[in-house]
């Protein structure tokens, strides 16, 4: 013979079904809407200690960290500048590689007109 729950035994087990799934949705929700805020490109920008030499690193783009220090490199020749560094003017998002070694390089905060 089947055993049969009472009322208050499968509004328990009801209750604790619907509170376990309501647990799951708002987590599934949180990290989707966290996916969804991930930037499609990556920008970082960089000056030079100076502030006369400004350039952009937009990996998804080809444009590489190689090419910015390239660029500033070049900068430095041209005007004869030895005592001058490169800078980050970005902090890592939460989606960075903070292993990467454009962190390696000095946070500055600068606006760009």
């Amino acid at each position: 013979m089947r055993k049969k729950f009472s009322n208050k035994s499968m509004i328990a087990i009801f209750s604790i079904c619907m509170i376990s799934l309501l647990f799951i949705v708002v987590l599934s929700v949180r990290r989707i809407s966290h996916e969804l805020n991930r930037p499609l490109i990556n920008v970082y920008h960089y000056v030079s200690s100076d502030f006369g030499y400004t350039d952009i690193e937009v990996p998804q783009k080809g444009r590489t960290l190689e090419m910015v220090e390239k660029g500033f490199e070049t900068y430095k020749e041209d005007n004869d500048l030895d005592d001058i560094e490169l800078m980050i003017t970005d902090k890592p998002s939460d989606y960075d590689n903070l292993n990467h070694r454009r962190w390696n390089y000095q946070y500055v905060d600068f606006e760009y007109d």
